[in-house]
């Protein structure tokens, strides 16, 4: 009775069929590992995109903030030269 045997794309022979389920068992364990692996880190990934969401809010109310100070003061010397004070 012949072996069956299959071929790598090198030519390497890779065993017969308890090969080839071992190579699928190991492929799915891999897969497996790799999706904990995710699961585990997605609360992580949400807990740092919220965090994220605050800091830009935040980061928007100063430079709103910002950007009405400078106004204030824009307007503050404007006055100022319209009036003719100096400093």
């Amino acid at each position: 009775m012949e072996r069956a045997h299959t071929l790598c794309q090198d030519g390497v022979s890779t065993g017969g069929v308890l090969a080839h389920l071992e190579r699928l068992e190991a492929q799915a364990n891999k897969s497996h590992k790799e999706s904990e692996e995710l699961q585990r880190a997605q609360p992580e990934e949400s807990a740092l995109e919220t965090k994220i969401h605050q800091l830009r809010h935040i980061r928007d109310k100063l430079r709103a903030e910002v950007k009405q100070r400078q106004a204030r003061v824009s307007r503050r010397v404007m006055l100022a030269d319209f009036l003719g004070y100096k400093e």
